[in-house]
């Protein structure tokens, strides 16, 4: 099953995304789950929370979850510099600042990683940027905890 994210995921969107994945990825038969940001230029911090934990649930349910991150070089027909700039923004954010990476998970399985991630990293665009965004990071729990 594929997810296909749009160019924005924003609190205007979340709603329908709930109505249209939320059950039909959980029930899938499926072994694997898709995540398709490819075209991704912004996300919101509510939206990234809630992708998040979903992604986490299904590997809690033994499905495989591959994220396809934005593509950050000029794929789809209607690319220009200021759209290839904003998904390459998005894919350092996604994977460095909010902490793609280190989710708790260890099972995603990453497409479309920025191969030089920590050179093409400017830290000017990250302070000016990093006041706007909330990073995100799994707070760990034990079950028996939440009971």
């Amino acid at each position: 099953m594929e997810i296909k994210i749009a160019k924005k995921f924003t609190q205007k969107d979340l709603d329908n995304f709930i109505d249209k994945y939320y059950s039909t990825c959980l029930e899938t038969k499926d072994p694997e789950v898709i995540f398709n940001l490819e075209q991704l230029e912004w996300i919101s911090a509510e939206e990234i929370t809630f992708l998040f934990s979903l992604m986490r649930k299904l590997v809690l349910n033994k499905k495989k979850v591959i994220v396809k991150m934005p593509i950050v070089s000029k794929i789809f027909e209607d690319d220009d510099d200021k759209t290839i700039g904003r998904r390459r923004i998005a894919n350092l954010y996604l994977y460095r600042d909010w902490k793609m990476f280190h989710t708790g998970v260890e099972d995603f399985n990453f497409k479309n990683l920025v191969s030089n991630i920590n050179t093409l990293f400017d830290k000017k665009k990250s302070s000016e940027r990093s006041n706007k965004i909330i990073p995100f990071q799994i707070i760990r729990k034990r079950l028996h905890d939440t009971v």
